[in-house]
């Protein structure tokens, strides 16, 4: 991520302006495609955060603000993705048994990502009325709290961190419209200044189930956000140290951030 970044940013024309996004109708659900099986909220949360606070618009694809996952249809009869059952059908022509062709086409069948949105724990989850058959199946674990309604008031809730990150964004001019320098040489962390006349932020995220110590060359004033409930450093510390999958955002009254790789976007 951060070489393509540091690749990508400078190449862009003045005045551009970049919608970025990690899921759509066609791939996995982001929560499914980043899951490793042991963090897979964590990672989904790293992942909205990631949109949210790098420059652009952020763009999210439904269901990812309560953490909705894959949900392949059981079985091959009921695939209505057309590309998914020719991949099933040429997995056949191939000589591959039912069961393996199945599995390789689960995979990459688009019904998958494409399941109703899930508002509540009630038939066909809210989406549509009781009885009614939708066009894909829901997914089942509407019933077991990844649904809007079950979510909405629990402060701990895949929502209510999406809505926590929508804030900061919000309340944070260099958030949303700043320039963008990405630091390079962080390891697992994907650090970078969001800049502002008005406000100068850096951005941390770790991306690993370890904790990781992030050195800087520019001393942060106060920490501004944190998905940890204690901050980690002192006041005007060089080094972060950051827990598993943090993300944490820290401010600074210096303007200027030597060693970094700098997008300078003044066309805006």
């Amino acid at each position: 991520l951060r070489r393509t970044l540091a690749g990508r940013l400078p190449a862009l024309p003045p005045g551009a302006w970049e919608a970025n996004t990690v899921g759509n109708h066609d791939r996995a659900r982001s929560y499914s495609f980043y899951g490793d099986g042991l963090h897979d909220e964590a990672r989904a949360r790293m992942a909205l955060a990631m949109v949210m606070f790098l420059r652009g618009t952020p763009v999210f694809y439904y269901g990812e603000e309560i953490g909705m996952r894959d949900a392949p249809p059981p079985a091959i009869e009921e695939f209505l993705d057309g590309l998914g059952v020719w991949f099933y059908q040429e997995l056949q022509r191939t000589g591959i048994e039912d069961d393996e062709a199945y599995g390789a086409a689960a995979a990459f069948c688009r019904d998958r990502c494409r399941t109703p949105m899930q508002w509540r724990n009630a038939p066909n989850a809210g989406f549509a009325p009781p009885g009614v058959e939708t066009w894909l199946p829901v997914s089942g674990d509407y019933a077991v709290g990844v649904s809007v309604e079950d979510q909405q008031d629990d402060p701990d809730s895949m929502l209510s961190y999406f809505r926590q990150v929508v804030e900061v964004r919000q309340e944070n001019v260099a958030l949303r419209r700043g320039e963008i320098e990405v630091v390079p040489g962080t390891g697992d962390v994907l650090a970078f200044w969001r800049r502002d006349p008005e406000q100068s932020l850096l951005v941390a995220l770790n991306m690993s189930a370890q904790v990781s110590e992030l050195e800087l060359e520019t001393p942060i004033d106060r920490m501004i956000y944190t998905n940890y409930p204690e901050s980690h450093g002192d006041k005007q510390t060089h080094t972060r140290i950051l827990q598993t999958y943090e993300i944490w955002i820290g401010d600074t009254e210096q303007i200027l951030s030597p060693g970094t790789e700098t997008y300078q976007n003044r066309g805006l």
